[in-house]
């Protein structure tokens, strides 16, 4: 087995993710051209195996930005488990329904049951991103999109109503017989390769009957 370098880190907001927080409060969430740098810190460790949760995961963000019109660049399961989209004008809307649906789809499609995170963990993600004690975990790119969408300073309580539809617009989606499908046959492709480009997961969705963009006017 090749050893490879990862960069694994905790988010500021306490989840695992593999992007450094964000430590300049000088940086605007305001602005479309924010960047996350990567870790400093790097260890060498084995790959390890692949896991069908974390390819349903990762199959779900696929999936949704699909649906929502996002173009995808690259999905991998192996090392830091990632999609990659290709820079374009999205919504913010659809920003934050592709970084959160992959928690419901897991939950949906391997737990079987639906899944809603308390108001106060919603509420104490926004105050991160206020205080810029972020990272790029998919929690706080969902907060950091409901943010940038009203600004920093608008109440919790219209933050969290953005959220609330939002969320209840992703899971309708992802509820959806034939969505659920195309997760889980993106899944099983990413069990056999590691990873794919854009055009291959693009193809795979829309294999799958889902076409690309079919849910755009959500956004």
């Amino acid at each position: 087995m090749i050893t490879k370098h990862f960069q694994p880190c905790t988010c500021a907001c306490g989840a695992p993710g593999y992007v450094r927080p964000v430590a300049d409060a000088s940086i605007d969430v305001s602005d479309d051209d924010w960047r996350f740098e990567p870790v400093a810190d790097v260890k060498p460790i084995l790959p390890p195996q692949r896991e069908y949760r974390v390819a349903i995961h990762e199959a779900a963000h696929a999936v949704v930005a699909h649906v929502l019109g996002r173009k995808i660049d690259i999905i991998t399961i192996e090392g830091q488990p990632h999609v990659s989209y290709i820079a374009s004008s999205a919504h913010r809307a659809a920003l934050a329904m592709t970084a959160m649906a992959a928690d419901h789809a897991e939950r949906l499609l391997l737990r079987k049951h639906e899944y809603r995170p308390e108001t106060a963990d919603v509420i104490s993600t926004f105050n991160s991103i206020r205080q810029f004690e972020f990272g790029g975990c998919d929690r706080c790119l969902t907060a950091l999109a409901i943010v940038r969408m009203h600004g920093a300073r608008t109440s919790d309580a219209v933050l969290l109503a953005t959220y609330r539809a939002l969320e209840a617009q992703t899971i309708n989606i992802l509820r959806t017989p034939i969505t659920a499908s195309a997760i889980r046959k993106l899944a099983e492709l990413l069990m056999q390769k590691g990873g794919i480009d854009g055009f291959e997961a693009h193809q795979t969705i829309t294999a799958a009957g889902v076409d690309h963009g079919s849910a755009a006017a959500l956004t």
